[in-house]
């Protein structure tokens, strides 16, 4: 999607499909919640101190990086004025995203780093997660946490309103329409989803039987939100909401059988870079558009399929190396200070 806002192509579907890469965001989360929970279950029982050590894994696994990509868009942007902040980048601003709760301000949510509004909401997400896998653990509770987690979107809304739409001059407003998609609560239904992926996983039987029934019931409904024009329903289930549930049948369908197309060895370091990837892949662009992109790729279809590439080349490369040197290293760290803190607490109790 970013790749096509600089080199974008002629083709109407060409470029529908590339600009749908937004939705990658939720794909994300759909991972991100399944590989948590599978995380979780694997280490709590064993653990003396599990809901500690989740938030010291999840603080190393992320924070070392994007330290990291807060340096580095500081010393490109410095704390002039952008696109994401119509009064510069002040001291709250850095203060709020150096501690991850810059998801929860207009002005903040990416002003530092382009595209940080997911970290945080994702940073956000792992604080919630150990209650709620301590209190919702079955299909039914799950489904009503969905539906608790569609409320308090809903509620968000009048309340972001009444906060910063009301009070925001007109050259803000759009900051706050972005808001309403990229605060936590606008994406807490798609954890949820998530989160119901995985309890799928252990408690249908016929997964087969399931997949084929849901995937219809799943098209039947969006058939009736979007083409019906139920007003109500399209405000409760926007779009990237309703794909959130067509990633999770994705999901299914992938545990079920693994084509050699999406599960392979490109595919699968991608994914192990991603998040090296996400941070970085925007100043490859802009990198590419200092040293003329536009001048050697031109415009049209071709043009932007090779700019694509060649950025997802470059990108994936310098990504390998934070991987390496910054990532994987915040890992170990990670894994350090849990070993010495589970080392000297209390043993747990015998069976």
């Amino acid at each position: 999607m970013h790749s096509s806002s600089f080199i974008a192509p002629d083709n109407a579907y060409l470029q529908l499909l590339m600009s749908s890469g937004w939705l990658g965001v939720q794909l994300f989360y759909i991972a991100s919640a399944l590989t948590l929970c599978m995380s979780w279950e694997a280490r709590r029982f064993d653990e003396i101190a599990p809901v500690r050590n989740f938030y010291i894994r999840r603080f190393f696994r992320i924070a070392p990086m994007f330290y990291i990509a807060i340096a580095y868009y500081m010393y490109h942007h410095g704390l002039a004025s952008s696109g994401n902040t119509s009064s510069g980048i002040e001291w709250w601003i850095i203060a709020l995203t150096a501690s991850f709760l810059h998801g929860f301000n207009p002005q903040a949510i990416n002003a530092v780093v382009p595209g940080g509004w997911s970290v945080a909401v994702e940073m956000n997400f792992y604080l919630l997660l150990p209650f709620v896998l301590m209190h919702f653990n079955s299909v039914r509770s799950l489904i009503l946490f969905f539906l608790i987690s569609l409320g308090l979107y809903a509620l968000s809304k009048p309340i972001i309103w009444w906060l910063f739409e009301a009070h925001y001059s007109s050259v803000q407003q759009n900051l706050v329409s972005d808001f309403y998609y990229m605060n936590f609560f606008g994406q807490l239904p798609v954890f949820a989803i998530g989160l119901l992926t995985y309890a799928a996983f252990h408690n249908v039987k016929n997964m087969r039987r399931f997949i084929f029934f849901g995937v219809p019931v799943l098209i039947g409904f969006i058939l009736v939100v979007k083409l019906l024009h139920i007003a109500w329903l399209a405000v409760i289930f926007p779009n990237y909401i309703i794909m959130a549930f067509c990633f999770a049948f994705f999901a299914l369908a992938l545990s079920y059988y693994q084509s050699a197309i999406l599960v392979n060895k490109v595919v699968i370091f991608l994914g192990k870079v991603s998040f090296s990837l996400y941070l970085t892949h925007y100043a490859v662009l802009m990198l590419f558009a200092k040293l003329g992109s536009k001048t050697v790729f031109k415009t049209g279809d071709v043009s932007s399929i090779m700019h694509f590439l060649c950025v997802v080349l470059v990108a994936s490369s310098v990504s390998y190396l934070f991987y390496i040197t910054i990532e994987r290293q915040g890992i170990v760290m990670g894994k350090r200070l849990i070993d010495r803190l589970e080392k000297n607490s209390p043993a747990l109790p015998a069976n």
